[in-house]
């Protein structure tokens, strides 16, 4: 995936983005209301978090949230999360899901939309890809 940036712009993007998402996070909150429910944890920096997934018409995501105590890079993964899958059938989720886990491993399979593609610059900090899992990991089980 050739997103036009150059590294050092590209890492630039990266932070902007997580910093905003830690900031201000998307769907941020436990839900009054949810249909399933996914707890994770990251033992190797205390990552700690919940995902809550409402279906609309069965078979279709409605609503995606989150609570936990997390880092900045699995805050900002779990809010881009919530807005990536939002209105997905549970396949296209699950597939979803499926290529971004795998994008963060390799290169060449970044297949996703551009709205994730900042996030992918974590594959520079090797020790903090399970942060950007995290979430991903508990919408995975959910759609299992």
């Amino acid at each position: 995936m050739d997103s036009g940036l150059t590294m050092p712009e590209s890492k630039a993007v990266y932070h902007r983005f997580i910093l905003e998402h830690n900031r201000t996070p998307r769907h941020y909150g436990r839900p009054a209301h949810h249909d399933a429910r996914a707890r994770v944890y990251n033992p190797l920096c205390g990552d700690e978090m919940e995902v809550f997934l409402s279906w609309r018409p069965p078979g279709v995501v409605g609503r995606v949230d989150f609570a936990g105590e997390s880092c900045a890079i699995a805050t900002a993964s779990a809010s881009l999360l919530t807005q990536a899958v939002e209105t997905l059938e549970r396949d296209r989720a699950r597939e979803l899901c499926r290529r971004f886990l795998a994008a963060l491993d390799d290169p060449a399979a970044a297949d996703l939309p551009a709205s994730l593609a900042p996030l992918l610059e974590v594959r520079c900090f090797p020790g903090r890809l399970d942060c950007a899992r995290l979430a991903w990991r508990a919408l995975a089980e959910i759609l299992a």
